[in-house]
């Protein structure tokens, strides 16, 4: 695929995820109106990230959402739901733009900005699927990783190009990391004259602040 396609298509994805946040910005500080156009725009960003990968756009909101419930809904790719999703959020951000005393309460626009959530986490997770199956890993055999709790190396023309590893295994790596970057913050700490304590010393006083509580 195109480097400069799916350059775009993450960019989209980013501007996605940009606009989530605003939403629970606003949500947060009771703009709902202002919410409710921001997780739509969370959904849009989505669909065009998929529109760009393709090489595809449209001028109008409408055929971008045409597209997408032709092309990613009736054929399958996703459920019906999206569907649904999609097309409520543009009548309330429709709504909530145009009409001077449109209200939307607290309960509605928490629901909308929850379905923005799953409608970008599942188009983010297909498109990471197209990416991984382009480095010839099949993205439904990745749970040998989780088994062995070994990364996935893939090179590129010989050379290292991208690691795959479990989340499990990727945040007892990053704990392994830290507690190997206070030891050594604390051999420094010895090296340059700070006071150390023998195992025995170190015992006895954790009794007496444990004793002081």
């Amino acid at each position: 695929m195109d480097e400069a396609r799916k350059d775009l298509c993450r960019y989209r994805l980013d501007k996605a995820k940009k606009c989530l946040l605003s939403a629970k910005v606003l949500a947060r500080s009771e703009d709902y109106c202002g919410a409710a156009n921001r997780s739509y725009y969370a959904m849009f960003h989505c669909i065009r990230s998929l529109l760009a990968l393709e090489g595809v756009d449209f001028s109008k909101h409408a055929g971008v959402m045409a597209y997408f419930q032709k092309n990613y809904v009736k054929s399958g790719i996703f459920g019906k739901e999206y569907s649904k999703i999609l097309t409520e959020a543009f009548q309330v951000r429709s709504d909530s733009d145009y009409d001077d005393y449109y209200m939307i309460s607290k309960e509605e626009v928490e629901a909308q900005i929850e379905n923005a959530v799953f409608f970008f986490d599942s188009i983010t997770k297909y498109v990471n699927d197209i990416f991984i199956s382009e480095k010839g890993i099949d993205p439904n055999k990745t749970n040998m990783d989780k088994e062995t709790k070994e990364p996935i190396y893939i090179t590129k023309n010989g050379e290292g190009d991208l690691v795959l590893m479990s989340i499990d295994a990727f945040e007892k790596r990053e704990q392994m990391l830290k507690l190997r970057e206070k030891v050594l913050q604390a051999e420094q700490e010895r090296i340059g004259g700070a006071e150390t304590l023998s195992i025995a010393q170190a015992r006895e006083r954790l009794k007496e602040r444990l004793n002081e509580v």
